[in-house]
């Protein structure tokens, strides 16, 4: 114990772990007070001074002849000892009180009442009570050892050295003194030896038991360590791990050393537990961020948390390859068992390719989001918080080596791209080399796939990759890693629409469209069920483009060029449906035995279906070939005005260029409608003008022969029978157009009339009025079909016969007269002419 730099060992008391008391040397001033245990340590401590007031009386002289100060009397109560003054009555007091004894507390003859009366008689009771606390105080501190005892009689011992030494020094006369010492000394040897050993043995047990119970946490740390790891605690674990480094880092003492070698073993196990923990990747993220922070904090060696991020990138290309090869043994196995299974059958095994994807992009999805997240506290140095800054150092050196984390994270969605590719657009993976190829895997199904159960996969394929997009979205990743995931998803788009549109152009191509005459009315018109059906096809496609292809989700990044071409090709093979579709019709109208029908025999109004339609009659309908002409036409009149107009405005919706779509297409299935009307005015002109001109000259009938007129020509009759006929089977099946052949078909037999009258060289004046009666009725009939070129043919053979006025008024009586008596005949013509006017 230094005070001031006086070493006060020889008067200092040990009262408690927090207290000493010792007597301080000479000194003037403040000091430091430093105290130094045996293992070397050291602590400055609060000093509390005490004035001790001492006897002032000069020194006295021993027995010996040496000055020694006197001690002061100490009072064992601790309080003020009584004045004379009252000790003088007390004196008096107690020769009248029968006490003996002494009031010396030395004296064997000590009576306590005797020394209360001479010494404390002015106390009060209190004082005595106070009095008596202090003497237990001190009885328990002179009862505390020998140790105590020498430093409290330490003036006593050095007095009596003191003389020893004096005595010496005169040739005093102590041989008797000097052999009772040594015989007390062995005295005391024989008796107190074995005491002193036991005594030593027992201080060494007490220190060692000392020193476990002052340093229990350490000894007790590994089994803490090891419960604590069964509990999961590993917090205390690591706080304590702190306190004993900073605690025990330097110590030299071989026991300590020893338990810290233990200590380590079991960080070490702890470590490794944390990291068996850590590569479980089904873990959520805060517990792997906990983790982490974990073996940061117990100093492991690398770097946790990018061994995570690697070991997590390998676990899920891992997982990407267990389900690529699942599902390859699966489709080779459906491939191998439905090689003899109808077609049904077999399109269900080919959609179960969707099972890879959905499952793959539901992996991808699930752990992406946490992979990335850790990725980016890594970067911003979450983990790295509280070390010092040469770990940190350490640390970098360690991972200076390594790949980005963007690299990792583009790997792994690289490698999920390309396996999507494998099951849907193996096409875009011709460039790969053999073992890469071969790595991503081949699917059998592929090769059986047509292209109607492709575009099926690839519209449900959009789907779930857009859903993994929308899912990986709010990560905000950067488009640098995502773009491989983007144009995944643009060539899936891009083989989608053009699929759609194969597999549509297929069956507008293949499907029996008219397999079935059964005729619908609309409006004015009677169709098929063939337009119908190809404006299903072709909305069909419009629905993908619009759900899937076209549309742009959360999550997707929109390219304008790849949007571009899309819309681009797209709209020429929409262009191309309706062209196939036109040239569908061509086909069918090329194919119909019209010059047969022309031959057929029978009632010229009401014929009955050949053995050959009754062939291709269908669902309870029979048609002869030019009413099959003539529903084409109404086909080809609908799908021009109707579908192809709704389908423009669904593009136009779309942002579609089409400007020149319009005019090319319909152009197409106008010059389809000019084929069939010329055919169909071929096929029924061309008769009538025929029977007309053999007609005209039945039975020796000349025009320059006198003959009584009494009535129209036969051959006007028939040719306006035949005319009947026409628009009887035109209103049948298609009235809508009915006005524009019939027009057609009157000017083609107003030319014809025209020209044979024409061609007369002799008129007798009979013959002129005959032939005025018959251009007359013709033209009244007809009239509502006439247009300006049948007019004027009609106008020039009538000009060319000259009648008379007189003529004229007979031949009108002559056609009133006709037309009386066939207003029923010819009433077709009659509704047709009110309507018109």
């Amino acid at each position: 114990v230094m005070v001031c730099g006086f070493d006060c060992i020889l008067n200092a008391t040990y009262m408690s772990p927090s207290k000493i008391v010792c007597k301080t040397g000479f000194g003037l001033g403040n000091g430091e007070v430093i105290v130094t245990t045996k293992s070397g340590g050291e602590d400055p401590m609060t000093p509390f001074p005490m004035w001790i007031p001492e006897d002032a009386s000069d020194d006295e002289v021993t027995s010996t002849g040496v000055k020694r100060k006197p001690i002061a009397f100490d009072d064992p109560l601790g309080l003020r000892v009584a004045t004379e003054s009252v000790k003088y009555i007390i004196n008096l007091l107690i020769g009248y009180l029968p006490l003996s004894g002494d009031s010396e507390i030395t004296s064997e003859k000590f009576h306590p009442i005797r020394f209360l009366l001479e010494k404390h008689c002015n106390a009060t009771f209190d004082d005595l009570k106070t009095g008596l606390q202090h003497l237990k105080e001190k009885v328990r501190s002179l009862s505390s050892g020998p140790q105590t005892f020498l430093k409290r009689n330490i003036t006593n011992f050095l007095a009596a050295e003191a003389a020893k030494n004096d005595s010496w020094n005169r040739g005093l006369p102590t041989g008797k003194l000097e052999k009772s010492v040594i015989e007390s000394y062995k005295l005391g040897s024989n008796l107190f030896d074995e005491t002193l050993r036991r005594k030593d043995k027992a201080d060494s047990i007490r220190n060692a038991l000392g020193v476990l119970q002052r340093f229990r946490f350490l000894f007790n740390l590994p089994s803490n360590i090891e419960r604590n790891v069964k509990n999961g605690e590993f917090e205390l674990i690591i706080n304590d791990y702190d306190r004993v480094r900073s605690l025990f880092a330097n110590t030299e003492v071989q026991v300590f050393k020893k338990v810290l070698n233990e200590v380590e073993l079991q960080i070490d196990r702890v470590r490794s537990i944390l990291k068996q923990r850590l590569n479980k990747h089904i873990a959520p993220l805060e517990e792997q961020k906990r983790i982490i922070r974990y073996l940061v904090e117990l100093d492991t060696v690398g770097d946790p948390a990018w061994e995570c991020i690697v070991n997590k990138q390998k676990w899920l290309i891992d997982l990407f390859m267990s389900c690529r090869e699942d599902h390859l043994r699966k489709d080779k196995e459906l491939m191998d068992s439905d090689i003899d299974l109808p077609m049904p059958t077999r399109k269900t095994s080919i959609l179960n390719t969707m099972q890879p994807a959905e499952e793959m992009c539901d992996l991808l999805a699930e752990n992406l989001p946490s992979l990335w997240k850790l990725g980016q506290l890594h970067i911003d140095g979450a983990f790295s918080a509280g070390q010092a800054q040469d770990q940190i150092r350490l640390r970098n050196e360690l991972t200076i080596h390594k790949k980005p984390f963007s690299v990792v994270v583009g790997e792994l969605i690289r490698l999920f791209a390309n396996l999507l590719k494998a099951c849907f657009l193996p096409a875009a993976l011709a460039d790969m080399n053999s073992s890469q190829r071969s790595y991503l895997g081949i699917w059998p199904s592929l090769k059986k796939q047509n292209v109607s159960s492709e575009a099926k996969i690839l519209e449900n394929c959009i789907t779930v990759i857009r859903s993994c997009l929308f899912r990986l979205a709010p990560l905000d990743i950067p488009s640098t890693i995502t773009g491989c995931l983007q144009d995944l998803c643009n060539e899936i788009k891009y083989r989608c629409a053009i699929t759609a549109c194969e597999a549509a152009l297929k069956d507008i191509s293949t499907c029996g469209y008219y397999d079935s005459w059964i005729l619908k009315n609309e409006g004015d018109k009677y169709l098929t069920d063939a337009p119908h059906k190809f404006e299903a096809t072709v909305n069909s496609v419009l629905t993908i483009l619009k759900g899937h292809v076209l549309k742009v989700e959360a999550g997707e990044i929109e390219n304008n060029t790849v949007h571009q071409n899309l819309q681009k090709d797209s709209l020429t093979q929409i262009c191309k449906m309706f062209l196939v579709y036109n040239d569908r019709l061509n086909k069918i109208v090329s194919s119909l035995q019209l010059n047969k029908e022309d031959s057929t025999e029978g009632d010229p109004i009401t014929k009955k279906t050949s053995a050959i339609e009754q062939e291709l009659a269908e669902g309870g309908q029979s048609f002869n070939q030019f009413q099959r002409l003539l529903v084409i036409s109404s086909d080809c009149f609908y799908v021009k005005d109707h579908v192809l107009t709704r389908v423009i405005n669904v593009l136009h919706s779309q942002n579609f260029d089409t400007a020149n779509m319009h005019s090319g297409i319909r152009q197409e299935f106008d010059n389809l409608e000019k084929k069939i009307f010329k055919l169909y005015i071929k096929h029924k002109g061309s008769p009538i003008v025929t029977e007309m001109q053999d007609n005209m000259y039945v039975g020796n009938f000349s025009w320059d022969i006198p003959r009584p007129v009494r009535d129209v020509s036969n051959y006007i009759k028939e040719t306006l029978l035949r005319l009947v006929e026409v628009h009887a089977e035109i209103t049948s099946v298609s009235p809508g157009l009915a006005e524009k052949i019939m027009t057609k078909l009157a000017e083609h037999i107003s030319k014809q009339m025209s020209r044979l009258i024409r061609g007369v060289n002799t008129f007798s004046s009979e013959g002129r009025l005959q032939a005025h009666c018959d251009l007359s009725a013709f033209t009244k009939i007809a009239y509502g079909y006439f247009n300006d070129r049948a007019l004027a043919e009609i106008s020039a053979a009538i000009m060319y016969v000259n009648a008379a006025q007189t003529i004229s008024s007979e031949s009108e009586s002559i056609v009133a007269k006709f037309l009386k008596f066939s207003e029923f005949q010819f009433y077709c013509f009659q509704i047709h002419q009110l309507s018109s006017l």
